[in-house]
């Protein structure tokens, strides 16, 4: 049975809480603009490839998933002659539901089904380019990870 966009945020809300009762552990807040933890966003710049495309964030990489359509994925890419540029709200709002609606691109069929997987993906992607913020990625462990800007 498929879960809701709802009921994956509830179950990701638990398992946070759980993690907190269990290790008695403050989670890590972060949002693209905290000087600390800032490299943890999805807005922190650095190029890498996600299936076959450069991207300068992860939020440019999960967004350009969103359809099947290459002239849609194609300005989040760095190396698109159409690239959107280099801001991660930028690449937000372009693949936003209320962008999808004012174009002709379609949404792909699945997309409630896949995209946490997809994020999991364009994050292992990102964080492989980097080994340096991998390893300090690695370094917050056990302490659970909160963001605390936009959702």
């Amino acid at each position: 049975m498929l879960s809701t966009k709802n009921e994956q945020k509830q179950d990701v809300e638990q398992d946070t809480q759980e993690l907190l009762q269990n290790d008695n552990m403050e989670p890590i807040k972060y949002f693209h603009k905290t000087k600390e933890w800032g490299w943890l966003s999805s807005f922190h710049p650095g190029l890498f490839y996600f299936k076959d495309r450069r991207y300068r964030t992860v939020e440019h990489a999960f967004h350009a998933q969103k359809s099947d359509d290459a002239e849609y994925q194609g300005p989040f890419s760095i190396d698109s002659p159409v690239y959107i540029g280099d801001s991660a709200l930028a690449a937000k709002h372009r693949g936003s539901k209320k962008n999808f609606e004012r174009s002709t691109f379609v949404l792909r069929p699945d997309w409630e089904e896949v995209r946490v997987q997809i994020m999991k993906e364009c994050v292992e992607a990102f964080y492989k380019a980097h080994p340096e913020l991998e390893e300090k990625l690695v370094k917050t462990l056990p302490a659970p990870l909160q963001l605390t800007g936009y959702k």
